[in-house]
């Protein structure tokens, strides 16, 4: 594990389609509501960007798929638990875009460059529990206590550039995080 220097500027993170970064959710994160700022930029069609969750029934997730950014929320273990909701446009255009993505009980909404889309999950659970934050990528080291066993998400890692993250209007220093492979502070 390598732990990322102390951000002196603007927080810039470089993830390379291979690498990840895991913080505590403690201080930032509440059962019932999830909600992540930050800017982004790539090329790459696929890639997890943020991923909050334990297990295949109770997650929040930002990807891209295809180009689109992709919000996926699953409150239970049913297929109509799971909430997905896609911008129309690519935005893996190299260029900074600010993504909004939040959840308040089963009230969920993405807002990419200002182009918002909402949805109601028809769950009757409202809480994700409150764990680790995982950026750019999950650890793919099933014997990991911090592996997540969930297959409805993309297994690629994200390959671009993450800015200004906050979480729920609390701002995120990734250089305090509990693990970082292959991130790297400042993108070119």
């Amino acid at each position: 594990d390598k732990l990322l220097p102390k951000a002196t500027g603007p927080q810039e993170y470089r993830f390379n389609g291979f690498s990840h970064l895991i913080i505590s959710g403690k201080g930032y994160l509440v059962p019932q509501k999830n909600h992540i700022q930050l800017f982004f930029r790539t090329y790459a069609p696929d890639g997890l960007i943020y991923l909050v969750g334990e297990d295949n029934d109770y997650f929040f997730c930002v990807q891209m798929q295809e180009g689109r950014v992709n919000l996926q929320v699953a409150l239970g273990p049913r297929e109509e638990d799971l909430v997905s909701i896609h911008t129309s446009k690519a935005y893996n255009d190299g260029k900074w875009h600010k993504l909004d993505a939040a959840r308040y009980l089963s009230n969920c909404s993405l807002k990419v460059d200002g182009d918002t889309l909402r949805t109601v999950s028809s769950s009757s659970a409202t809480e994700i529990p409150a764990v680790d934050m995982n950026f750019g990528g999950i650890s793919s080291d099933v014997h990991s206590l911090r592996y997540k066993n969930i297959n409805r998400i993309t297994n690629k890692g994200f390959d671009g550039c993450i800015r200004q993250i906050s979480i729920d209007r609390i701002n995120v220093e990734l250089s305090d995080s509990i693990e970082s492979i292959g991130v790297a502070y400042k993108c070119q």
